[in-house]
C-alpha cells in the first residue's frame, strides 16, 4: 500500500456501514550469528560472522504479473549470516521506494521466505523470516487489497480478522505474536505470497478473471 492511499482508504472504511473494515493493502504488504541445517533438519550455529562489517544492500526490481516467480513457493531460510541481512536491506529498500507497507521475497525475485512490514512511515520496519501462521479467528474481515507486482488493480479480499504467527528474526532466534485488522490481513497477504498464492487467487474466478482483464488492458496503455 501507498502511504497516500492507506490514509484515503482509512477515511472511507470508517464511513462504510459494512460488518467488517474494509482497508487497501499494497505489496505488494531486524545477524551476527549464521546457522545452517544439521543432518536431522534442525538449525544450528556457525562462527565466524562479523557484524561490524558494513552491509552491502542489492537493488532489487519488483517482479510485475503474470511472471512465474509469483506462482512459486519460495524456500526456507536455513543460513542466518550477513548475506541474509543484506538481502532483507535490500527488500525492505524496495518496500519504501515503492512507498508501500508489506513486501515479500518472491515480490523482487527473491524465492526466499523473508517478508519485510512498515506499517507506518516514521514506525520501525519489521522483518519476518519464515513466518508461519498457527492460528486463525473463526471471525472474518473484508479488505480492499492490491500489489506493487499488479499496479493499478485493486479489489476485495475476504480473510480471517485475527491471526497468530511465528516466525525468526535475522539472528534466528523464534517469536510468536498475534495480529488483528490491518496488519494481520497484512501478513496474510504476504505469507500467501511466499507460498507462491497470489492475491487475486483469493477471488472468486468471475473477479480474478475481470482483474486480469484490468491489468492487461492498463498495460497496453502504458
Amino acid at each position: 500500500m501507498r502511504w497516500a492511499e492507506a490514509g484515503t482508504a482509512l477515511i472511507s472504511a470508517a464511513a462504510r456501514t459494512v460488518p467488517a473494515k474494509r482497508l487497501f493493502i499494497t505489496t505488494s504488504f531486524c545477524h551476527s550469528v549464521a546457522q545452517v541445517e544439521a543432518p536431522t533438519g534442525e538449525l544450528r550455529h556457525r562462527s565466524g560472522f562479523r557484524r561490524t562489517e558494513p552491509l552491502r544492500m542489492p537493488v532489487f526490481d519488483l517482479v510485475i504479473y503474470p511472471d512465474s516467480r509469483l506462482a512459486q513457493a519460495a524456500a526456507p531460510v536455513m543460513i542466518f549470516d550477513k548475506g541474509l541481512e543484506e538481502r532483507a536491506a535490500g527488500l525492505l529498500g524496495a518496500l519504501q521506494k515503492a512507498a508501500a507497507i508489506g513486501l515479500a521475497g518472491p515480490h523482487v525475485g527473491l524465492s526466499e521466505r523473508l517478508v519485510v512490514l512498515q506499517m507506518e512511515p516514521g514506525v520501525a520496519p519489521r522483518t519476518y523470516v519464515n513466518p508461519v501462521i498457527t492460528e486463525m479467528s473463526e471471525e472474518r474481515a473484508i479488505h480492499e487489497e492490491g500489489s506493487v507486482s499488479m499496479p493499478g488493480i485493486r479489489d476485495d479480499v475476504e480473510r480471517p480478522a485475527r491471526i497468530r504467527l511465528t516466525y525468526r528474526d535475522l539472528h534466528g532466534r523464534e517469536h510468536s505474536e498475534a495480529a488483528e485488522g490491518f496488519e494481520a490481513a497484512c501478513l496474510q497477504h504476504e505469507i500467501d505470497q511466499l507460498d507462491g498464492i497470489f492475491w487475486i487467487e483469493r477471488l472468486s474466478r468471475l473477479r480474478r478473471e475481470r482483474a486480469r482483464r484490468r491489468f492487461v488492458k492498463l498495460r497496453r496503455h502504458e
